[in-house]
């Protein structure tokens, strides 16, 4: 393990990447599905997140089905969502020419002093000490 990886190998790495991925699945069960939701929360603009039953719908579930899966995970869809939005926060914190209150805006909050009481809901520290934290 603690040797250099010599050269890259698309294909390898694809093999790799799918006995990781079912062995997740084995030790956590909806894993896959846990991921595809987060891609697809990820992957939209902060103003045009999918809701519940959009989301339902893209995975290919009711709302209700997917709301159930989400409970046997011990999930809601507002802490999938903020889950998400913590780790896009954390992400965007290292780069110190990301302004707080852009930051806030791109992951759809009202305003700055909103991020800032989530991000310490979710952290346990403020925007501003985890960015100088996180530079150390």
């Amino acid at each position: 393990m603690d040797l250099p990886v010599v050269q890259r190998n698309p294909r390898m790495h694809e093999l790799l990447r799918d006995q990781a991925d079912a062995q997740l699945e084995q030790l956590i069960p909806n894993a896959s599905l846990l991921r595809s939701l987060e891609e697809r929360l990820l992957s939209a603009p902060a103003d045009a997140r999918p809701d519940l039953p959009q989301l339902a719908e893209a995975v290919g579930l009711s709302a209700r089905s997917l709301q159930y899966r989400l409970e046997d995970m011990g999930l809601s869809y507002r802490a999938l969502l903020d889950n998400v939005r913590r780790r896009q926060a954390e992400r965007l914190l290292r780069d110190p020419r990301q302004s707080l209150h852009d930051i806030a805006l791109s992951l759809g909050f009202a305003d700055q002093s909103a991020f800032q009481r989530a991000f310490k809901r979710w952290c346990g520290q403020s925007p501003g000490e985890y960015r100088r934290s996180s530079r150390t």
